[in-house]
């Protein structure tokens, strides 16, 4: 499997372990171009995952980063991960965005 800096894949899918140190460093090191954190959501989220009721695996959406390593999709559960101090198995994937396109 290619990599790059932080364990993100440099192409297509992966399940792997999000800690709440990488869930951190990615939030910290990589452009957030997701929607506002909404606390009450995150809150939800991170009472699911220290309940032990969160399995992202495939069956929800992924982290997802573009091409340029800019966080997409999934700050929240990534910040649910921080907040819950749970390690979780989630999808993480590349993709790449109208932007990064051909014109």
């Amino acid at each position: 499997m290619d990599e790059i800096d932080y364990g993100v894949p440099a192409t297509g899918i992966t399940l792997m372990p999000i800690t709440p140190d990488l869930a951190g460093t990615w939030l910290t090191e990589f452009e957030n171009l997701c929607r506002p954190a909404d606390e009450r959501h995150i809150e939800r989220l991170a009472d699911d995952m220290r309940m032990g009721f969160w399995t992202e695996g495939l069956r929800h959406n992924s982290i997802k980063f573009d091409q340029n390593l800019a966080l997409v999709d999934g700050a929240r559960r990534l910040m649910a991960v921080i907040r819950s101090g749970e390690t979780i198995n989630m999808a993480v994937e590349r993709v790449i965005t109208q932007a990064d396109g051909p014109p």
